[in-house]
């Protein structure tokens, strides 16, 4: 994934790549009107409402994960939907 990538994040779980998200993927259309206009603060709020130990950034004992940057392909799972769903 580039850093120019429309409406995609990598989803870390204990500062390690665990999920992908693409808010233009078909799984999420239904939710769309939901995400607002800020998806990544409501990806942060519904993770932390929901007790999910998931962040759109990776960290190391809660403090950000200043590290260099290497090329490394990932075959990540889509971010399943019940981790969005409000309920």
């Amino acid at each position: 994934m580039s850093d120019f990538e429309y409406g995609a994040w990598i989803i870390f779980e204990n500062g390690y790549p665990r999920y992908y998200f693409n808010i233009l993927d078909d799984r999420y259309a239904g939710m769309r009107n939901v995400f607002g206009n800020d998806v990544e603060l409501f990806l942060t709020d519904t993770f932390s409402r929901k007790g999910l130990n998931l962040s759109t950034r990776p960290k190391v004992f809660g403090f950000p994960l200043n590290a260099k940057a290497k090329i490394v392909d990932l075959d990540l799972e889509a971010l399943p939907v019940h981790f969005l769903t409000t309920d």
